[in-house]
């Protein structure tokens, strides 16, 4: 019934949040789907927000999806999207690890200032600072972010693929 999913729910969403895989698992073992959300939350995305490599591994033992997208205002956003806005390190590197596309990660990780997720998908994963998104480069997100902290590794790893100058830089 609706009210047992709903207390199934919120029974996981607590032992996600306290990182409790035993709670978690009794509740996906009851018959919860892994792939569960409420109220446009997921419990991937809330494993991710709240940086548990534990919580998404569980979550993937019972058929969740790590590259699951939710709704996030006016954009869908993967669990590693989530963990890169949120400065999720072992969440991103679980998630990364696992084969997850990186899609917006990086813009993401820049726009908050996560110094540790932009160098990692910039010197681990390969990923490229001058790929748009919204029509803005990372570079641009950062600058115009006031993110110095990041901009060096960006225009280091910007210029190593001889990328032109983003012309937003000049306005």
């Amino acid at each position: 019934s609706e009210a047992d999913f709903h207390t199934m729910y919120n029974k996981a969403r607590s032992a996600v949040l306290a990182d409790d895989a035993r709670a978690l698992a009794e509740q996906l073992q009851a018959g919860l789907p892994a792939r569960a959300e409420l109220g446009r939350q997921s419990l991937m995305c809330l494993a991710a927000a709240h940086d548990s490599e534990k919580m998404l591994l569980v979550l993937s033992e019972f058929g969740g999806d790590l590259n699951e997208q939710m709704p996030h205002g006016k954009v869908v956003v993967s669990a590693l999207e989530v963990a890169a806005m949120h400065g999720c390190t072992a969440a991103a590197r679980f998630l990364l690890n696992s084969g997850v596309p990186f899609r917006n990660a990086l813009q993401y990780a820049v726009s908050g200032g996560y110094c540790d997720i932009v160098r990692m998908l910039l010197f681990v994963y390969g990923a490229n600072p001058d790929i748009r998104t919204n029509g803005r480069s990372a570079v641009t997100l950062a600058v115009h972010g006031n993110q110095e902290a990041v901009l060096h590794d960006l225009l280091a790893v910007s210029n190593r693929v001889d990328a032109p100058l983003d012309r937003e830089l000049c306005k």
